[in-house]
């Protein structure tokens, strides 16, 4: 596909063009990038790898869930936040197509293969035949193979050392006199906030209940992907 192909520059359809771009830009850039993505491209995010799991009902469901929301924010007067949600339903909606995309291409890589093992298969049946059909002289002829030696045991390799874990009360050493919590979001990034945050499954992570939180850039910590991240909200001493 050209890049001409990618342009959205049809006359009359700018409004269209400039909804998809900031759902686009939400996606990728903003905070959403930061805190869906754990460093990984769109295809490889969460959302697919649970769509995998549970099947492509988890995304559908993701949007409508999102849609539902905007419209209580809307009706609340939450503009940017209606606003938030909606391009979010694009994007869920949009992981959708990616998903069933890349089903229809494995299926169909799954059946090419299919095809050549099949083909492996009757080669190797055609081969034995032709092996059971010697003679028992030029059998006999085959001198014994020696028995192969069984292998010297081998030492297991030592274990590696672990590191040493992370304490999120160190966050506080420096930090502003506003800060008195910190927490890690699932994407592995440590945040301080003023506030007591809440745990968001939607976005797996830490939120205020006032603005999303002071996010304090020059202490931000980055560490690995945490499963268990909701345990991780820490008082400050």
């Amino acid at each position: 596909m050209t890049t001409t192909e990618h342009r959205m520059d049809v006359p009359g359809y700018e409004r269209l063009a400039a909804v998809l771009q900031a759902a686009y830009d939400q996606a990728a850039k903003g905070k959403g990038a930061e805190r869906h993505a754990n460093d990984l491209p769109f295809h490889e995010q969460p959302m697919q790898q649970i769509a995998r799991r549970r099947g492509l009902g988890f995304i559908l469901g993701q949007a409508d869930k999102k849609s539902e929301e905007a419209q209580g924010m809307l009706e609340r007067g939450q503009r940017e936040a209606w606003r938030r949600e909606i391009l979010g339903a694009i994007v869920y909606l949009s992981g959708a197509l990616v998903f069933t995309d890349a089903e229809a291409e494995a299926n169909h890589a799954s059946y090419i293969e299919t095809l050549a093992s099949a083909a492996t298969l009757a080669d190797s049946i055609r081969e034995s035949v032709e092996l059971l059909t010697l003679d028992d002289r030029d059998a006999d002829s085959v001198a014994p193979q020696q028995a192969t030696p069984a292998p010297a045991p081998m030492h297991p390799p030592a274990p590696a050392p672990q590191p040493t874990p992370f304490d999120p009360a160190s966050l506080f050493a420096d930090a502003p006199g506003w800060a008195q919590w910190a927490a890690q979001d699932e994407s592995g990034w440590w945040y301080v906030y003023a506030d007591e945050p809440y745990a968001d499954s939607d976005m797996r992570a830490w939120l205020s209940p006032q603005d999303e939180g002071k996010l304090w850039s020059e202490k931000r910590i980055k560490g690995k992907p945490n499963p268990d991240w909701r345990l991780t909200l820490t008082k400050r001493p």
